[in-house]
């Protein structure tokens, strides 16, 4: 009988074939088989599901999922607390126009515990160069765990190129 790792199978599998599933056929199935065949979705699914709904165009319906994360998290319930995936995905997601809420969401991920990688440095700094905010960027360089590497110079190469400052 299905199990958390054909849900994790299947929604990944759904939200990136070619037709796409729908956002609210992924969360009906996320739904389904967990109260169907009783077991728990765990961070991997619900950062699936926040993965089809960012990428479907649905960031409110991603964050209500994400604060429910966090909430059930803070409740005892570790299997989906977010990790630095669940983080990373909603700052991208936000660093496409809301800049401002990306960064509140980096803050919230260090004072939650949850060490960004640099995979999450380099989703605010190419956020940030393509919003034009290069103090945005001059503050992630100052941040002590941050290490740039080649994904990070490119960025900053092509912001520059972009605003005639070869």
């Amino acid at each position: 009988s299905p199990d958390v790792a054909t849900l994790n199978t299947l929604i990944p599998g759904l939200s990136t074939a070619s037709p796409r599933a729908s956002a609210p056929t992924l969360f009906k199935l996320f739904c389904f088989l967990p109260e169907t065949y009783a077991f728990a979705p765990d961070t991997i699914t619900y950062n699936s599901m926040l993965s089809a709904l960012c990428r479907a165009g649905d960031v409110a319906s991603a964050r209500k999922m994400f604060d429910g994360m966090r909430a059930s998290g803070q409740g005892g319930k570790a299997d989906a607390f977010p990790n630095v995936i669940s983080y990373t995905t909603m700052i991208r997601a936000y660093c496409a126009k809301r800049l401002a809420e990306a960064l509140s969401l980096f803050k919230m991920m260090v004072a939650d515990g949850v060490p960004p990688n640099r995979i999450t440095y380099n989703t605010m700094v190419q956020g940030f160069c393509e919003a034009g905010w290069m103090e945005l960027v001059k503050e992630v360089f100052g941040m002590d765990s941050f290490k740039p590497d080649t994904c990070t110079f490119n960025t900053l190469m092509a912001a520059h190129c972009r605003e005639g400052r070869i």
